[in-house]
């Protein structure tokens, strides 16, 4: 549901359904999808209060809420998550078939070219086809995020999980590597 809606936030009852239920679900959601949580609760001990630190929210608002203090509750953090992402989370557009998408680069894992087409291959779980070169794509993403390793994979250099003598892994995924691209895969990923 939530891929297909794609929505901005998540607010959600840390006691849904009856039991802290809430914290479990949005510790899945932060981890799958990134998406900045607001936490609603009917407690703010401090067991509560640590449990949903833990999830790192971007709000945290008591009950009962009026219509007012909801609204000011979540414009200030939607503005304080806007502000910090400017810095961290960055994004880019791209058309999906008939459609412009807004695609959050830590999202991207690697993107793989067929002739005049690139897939970008996403940590939720979904793939975006565009037409584009793979040079063309190279250019539009930031130098030391991202490293074209062969003729037709670049990589994002963050999700990479195994790095062997003339391969690399991501996601399960294992690529050739050249000897070069290798020694510039260890230099980004050492000198960070």
């Amino acid at each position: 549901m939530i891929s297909e809606e794609n929505p901005d936030l998540i607010v959600i009852d840390i006691n849904f359904n009856g039991e802290e239920k809430g914290l479990e679900m949005a510790h899945m959601i932060r981890k799958i999808f990134g998406l900045p949580i607001i936490f609603i609760a009917a407690r703010c001990d401090q067991i509560t209060i640590e449990k949903a630190i833990e999830v790192k929210p971007i709000g945290y608002l008591v009950k009962p809420l009026s219509k007012a203090n909801l609204y000011a509750g979540i414009e200030i953090a939607i503005s304080n998550y806007r502000s910090n992402s400017k810095q961290t989370d960055r994004s880019i557009l791209v058309k999906d078939g008939y459609i412009y998408v807004q695609v959050q680069l830590n999202h991207i894992l690697y993107i793989h070219s067929i002739r005049n087409y690139v897939i970008l291959h996403l940590n939720i779980h979904r793939k975006i086809m565009v037409r584009s070169t793979l040079a063309e794509m190279l250019d539009r993403l930031p130098q030391g995020d991202f490293l074209r390793i062969n003729r037709s994979v670049i990589m994002n250099v963050h999700h990479v999980t195994k790095i062997e003598k003339v391969r690399v892994s991501v996601d399960g995924n294992s690529f050739m590597i050249t000897k070069i691209q290798r020694e510039e895969l260890l230099r980004l990923l050492v000198g960070k």
